[in-house]
């Protein structure tokens, strides 16, 4: 078994991500797409662990050979004996590791590939099932993968891999995730990290299952993060007043996330509110939002529509504005997004055109990367299409943060794309 780990992967599970524009750290990190590896072993039969001798060797130098582990270790070696070895990797600076498929992976010397993952000490857990199950019914899974998650931790790491100076205030438990946070933080480069412990809490984790036509489902326990008080966030009003945008998702409780727009609307500082979780937003919050970025299910529930019926767009836009939302954007997923400017105009925003891997994750890249454009250009419908390119670019392959595009890959498909995205509705 090949065991891959990545320096930028740890745990955390975040809350709330305040953005400045910097330069992009890691800008030019690029995946490792390939691996190959010698593997020279003498084992002796009759012998116990001790005796027995293993090199592993590989002439890359984006990668490089932490050491290995015999899983079988307890047994006496036989002639019939095959040893399972555990291999863990670690890519240097330059380079992370992405999903790496079976016929990527190259073993010379007489050993068998079994499978990789990445030692991500995570709490969301992804599992791919041909489809999902009907109500008491058990669905065999396809494949489990552990990797960071959080809404607020992703898009925390979306920013910072697009150029933004993060400020990042999140809540753990005292589990081995949370303890794991601030180093993965440091890791990614994002440079405010406010993390709020609670002793007796665990870590918010995060269950995704995807299916075999490219849906998916996420179950999520808040774990700390319902522990986020008003108070606790009046705690880091400086801050949030000295950055230039605040991001919010939906994962603290309403009390917090209504200190934070108000220690925004007081210093100042615009609000981009991603309302996911879904759940109905006090009306006071509404006038102080620059832009809400709903997908259909979220805006039908903020607009008081049933979410298993097909939305109607144009209502749900007109709603959110009487609401005293400044500009709305509901993204629709493989069809593009409507982003309804504040003068009146709506304008339809297409998907970038790719093959679709997984869903997982795209929304907090779009949000991500609109955030980061908008501190940029203050221009919505122009951030609108960056935040398609950046989100297309995430579905093209498995997994979330490992996937999750650097500023220099963004800007090159972006500046290719531009002019395919938009077409003006009214």
């Amino acid at each position: 078994m090949l065991h891959m780990k990545r320096k930028l992967m740890m745990a955390a599970a975040g809350v709330l991500a305040a953005l400045m524009v910097f330069p992009a750290y890691g800008a030019s990190r690029k995946p490792i797409k390939s691996i190959s590896l010698t593997i020279k072993a003498e084992i002796k039969p009759d012998t116990d662990f001790g005796d027995e001798l293993i090199e592993i060797e590989t002439s890359s130098n984006k990668y490089s050979v932490d050491g290995y582990e015999i899983l079988n270790d307890d047994v006496e070696w036989r002639e019939d004996t095959v040893p399972r070895i555990q291999i863990t990797l670690t890519a240097n600076d330059d380079y992370y590791f992405q999903s790496l498929p079976k016929d990527k992976v190259t073993i010379k010397g007489g050993a068998e590939f079994k499978n990789s993952k990445r030692e991500d000490s995570s709490t969301t857990l992804l599992m791919d099932v041909e489809r999902f199950p009907a109500v008491g019914e058990t669905v065999e899974g396809l494949g489990l993968v552990t990797e960071p998650g959080g809404k607020g931790y992703n898009q925390a790491i979306a920013a910072s891999r697009l150029g933004a100076e993060v400020n990042f205030i999140t809540a753990v438990g005292d589990d081995e995730f949370g303890a794991l946070c601030g180093k993965d933080l440091v890791s990614e480069g994002v440079q405010g990290r406010y993390i709020i412990p609670f002793e007796g809490q665990r870590t918010a984790c995060a269950f995704v299952i995807n299916s075999a036509d490219k849906c998916s489902e996420e179950y999520v326990y808040p774990g700390a993060i319902r522990k986020v008080t008003g108070a606790h966030i009046r705690r880091y009003a400086d801050v949030i007043a000295q950055s230039g945008l605040l991001l919010l998702q939906n994962e603290i409780t309403v009390e917090a996330l209504m200190e934070a727009v108000d220690i925004a609307r007081e210093a100042g500082v615009e609000v981009i509110y991603n309302p996911d979780p879904a759940r109905e937003l006090p009306a006071e919050a509404f006038p102080h939002i620059t832009c809400i970025t709903p997908n259909e299910t979220e805006a039908a529930i903020l607009t008081g529509a049933d979410p298993d019926a097909p939305l109607n767009v144009e209502r749900a836009i007109s709603l959110l504005h009487g609401k005293g939302a400044k500009n709305v954007i509901i993204t629709l997923g493989g069809n593009g997004s409507a982003v309804s400017l504040e003068n009146g105009r709506t304008h339809r925003v297409n998907s970038l055109k790719v093959d679709v891997v997984s869903t997982t994750g795209a929304g907090d890249s779009y949000n991500a990367a609109f955030a980061v454009r908008y501190m940029e250009t203050r221009d919505i419908l122009e951030s609108a299409k960056y935040a398609a390119v950046a989100s297309g670019l995430q579905v093209m392959r498995p997994g979330v943060i490992a996937n999750m595009p650097y500023r220099q890959e963004a800007d090159a498909w972006f500046a290719e794309h531009k002019d395919e995205m938009e077409r003006e509705e009214g």
